[in-house]
């Protein structure tokens, strides 16, 4: 391959021929070019102060030139003894030698330029060539002028060549992520930093990819190409949607009925979700850990362990509270074989409030199949399983309660006190802090109640549903998100605000003599519709709900919560004089109510 030369920007005949002639004593080639010419062949530029400040912005133009072919123009400026080097090293120029010059410094300057030249030109290009990083270059118009291999290979193809057939303003990008909006926030901004797009593979397969790029432009201003980096996030965002997915499944567990019934849909949801097949669903049962569901059938393991056992992972969980992960089950002496091949086993303990209740198992025929994706899936998974199965023992404990009322008619309002007793126990157990707020609640409801003139029989059904009202919240939230000392995230928002009618299914079928479960459903409406769940308006509450909105909102005001200190009495009563969402006749009750010295006690 023929050496590159060296351009001569001089317009003194005379300059260029003294230079000419000791860049030829180098072995070096001596350009002076009189119009526009073809910067492959050119290794430097030595141009001269005059004609340096006269083609500045193309001179720069040529270096951009050069750097889109992953190369490095160097330019000196020759500059006069009294002239300072600052002007030029500031404009982005490489180096500046005052005239005269003597040629030993000339020949250590240029030389050691253009090794630097060649080195990094080198270098870059290896760098990106061998990167596992997508480098690419594309035309405005969709023409893909430089990928990478990491790119060629991430979108699924053989070669560059094979790529560069693709049109970007016809294909290879999906609907949802159209390249007209990375052109626009491109050219509005000049350069993207972590744009997330989404490409298609050459098959038509999705990938999520973070983007990095600029818009590389000539001296006129006018877009060259774009240059940017690619990162592929798809397994990150798979692991997302996987996420998202458990919790809405676990949203829907909310309502399930038994043990058995939640037990059964976690190990298809693992099945489903995680794409396991082999998944298992224990519970302690007194000193045994028991197999209560599993994916397969027959189950390929023991159907229980002794809780105290030495051998079995499952047991191992229960036992601890801690998880295990085997990437290759041979190596541990406490797994005990089924007769399913297994190599690799992860076991995450199911938890409600710290208290150990079973264990989620998964086994694979692989080995080393669970990484720490697998480990956050299944824990997030556990998670949902476990609040959901305390709540089906709950709801099969109320569901107890129900059938005793029904056979026992005779007994039915001391059996009824008895169901309020024990939701009152339970909540108090599970979250002491709801349970006092409920009393105090039912205190001041029936008082305003009294005070609108309702009959003792409304009143009562007022008490009850009172103390009942947030029993949805108490049993279908975790503890945890209940007793946050702080802001709740929007996806903890989301299990608290169905609360109201999951309090209504746990209680709908309870013979009460007052609509209960409808008071509970409806106790967070608000006349103008901004309530919840139902948006209901005006006399679309019923009465015992407004005034249960009422007493709820002005103690939880004017108390003390886990997030905020109390706020006094004042400041809630000025909240329910807000005519808009709370019934004036109950709100006016209440006023006065306070003004004759009602205390919460």
């Amino acid at each position: 391959m023929r050496k590159k030369g060296i351009a001569l920007l001089f317009r003194n005949a005379a300059d260029r021929a003294l230079l000419s002639s000791a860049l030829g004593e180098m072995g070096l080639r001596a350009l002076c070019p009189q119009g526009p010419f073809d910067l492959e062949g050119i290794g430097a530029v030595l141009v001269e102060e005059g004609l340096a400040r006269a083609l500045e912005e193309e001179i720069r133009s040529w270096k951009a030139e050069a750097a889109a072919r992953f190369s490095f123009l160097p330019v000196i400026v020759f500059v006069s003894q009294a002239a300072s080097p600052g002007r030029w090293l500031s404009a982005g120029f490489d180096d500046v030698l005052a005239m005269p010059v003597s040629r030993d410094l000339l020949k250590i300057r240029v030389e050691s330029w253009l090794r630097l030249a060649e080195e990094t030109t080198g270098r870059f290009r290896d760098l990106v060539e061998s990167s596992a990083v997508g480098f690419y270059r594309t035309t405005p118009e969709g023409r893909i002028v430089y990928a990478n291999p990491a790119l060629v290979k991430l979108l699924g193809f053989s070669s560059f060549s094979e790529l560069a057939e693709r049109d970007l303003e016809k294909e290879g990008f999906a609907p949802e992520s159209p390249r007209s909006r990375f052109k626009e926030f491109l050219e509005n901004h000049g350069v993207v930093s972590a744009f997330e797009s989404v490409w298609l593979k050459k098959d038509g397969e999705k990938v999520f990819v973070l983007e990095s790029a600029r818009a590389v432009r000539n001296a006129a201003g006018r877009v060259l190409y774009y240059e940017g980096t690619v990162q592929d996030i798809t397994p990150l965002r798979q692991h997302q949607e996987r996420l998202s997915k458990i919790g809405a499944f676990g949203r829907r567990l909310v309502l399930a009925r038994s043990v058995e019934e939640v037990a059964q849909a976690v190990v298809e949801a693992a099945r489903d979700i995680l794409g396991m097949e082999d998944c298992g669903i224990f519970l302690i049962d007194g000193e045994e850990v028991v197999l209560v569901a599993h994916s397969l059938e027959p189950p390929p393991g023991p159907s229980s362990f002794p809780l105290r056992s030495e051998r079995g992972i499952v047991a191992a969980v229960a036992r601890t509270g801690e998880a295990v992960s085997l990437p290759d089950v041979r190596r541990d002496p406490r797994f005990i074989p089924g007769t399913r091949p297994s190599l690799s086993e992860l076991c995450v303990p199911l938890k409600v409030g710290g208290r150990v209740i079973g264990a989620l198992n998964l086994q694979s025929p692989e080995l080393e199949a669970f990484g720490p994706e697998e480990m956050s899936l299944a824990e997030a998974l556990a998670d949902v399983a476990a609040i959901a199965m305390e709540n089906a023992r709950l709801f099969s404990e109320v569901k107890g309660a129900q059938e005793e009322l029904a056979r026992r008619a005779a007994q039915r309002k001391k059996l009824l006190d008895q169901v309020v007793a024990a939701f009152s126990a339970a909540m108090g157990l599970k979250d002491p802090y709801t349970a006092r707020h409920q009393e105090r609640v039912a205190k001041l409801a029936c008082a305003i109640a009294e005070e609108l003139g309702l009959p003792p029989e409304r009143v009562e059904g007022l008490r009850v549903a009172a103390l009942l009202h947030d029993v949805g919240k108490v049993l279908a939230v975790p503890g945890e998100i209940l007793s946050k000392p702080g802001k709740l995230a929007d996806y903890e928002m989301a299990l608290i605000r169905p609360h109201p009618d999951v309090g209504y299914e746990l209680l709908r079928n309870v013979e009460f003599p007052w609509p209960v479960g409808e008071i509970v459903r409806q106790h967070h409406e608000r006349l103008d519709g901004s309530g919840y769940p139902r948006g209901l308006r005006d006399d679309e509450i019923i009465l015992e709900a407004r005034i249960l909105g009422v007493a709820d909102v002005v103690e939880a005001i004017s108390s003390h919560r886990p997030y905020r200190p109390a706020l006094g009495v004042e400041r809630a009563l000025e909240e329910i004089r807000d005519e808009g969402r709370y019934d004036r006749e109950v709100a006016q009750a209440c006023l006065r109510v306070f003004s004759r010295g009602f205390s919460f006690g």
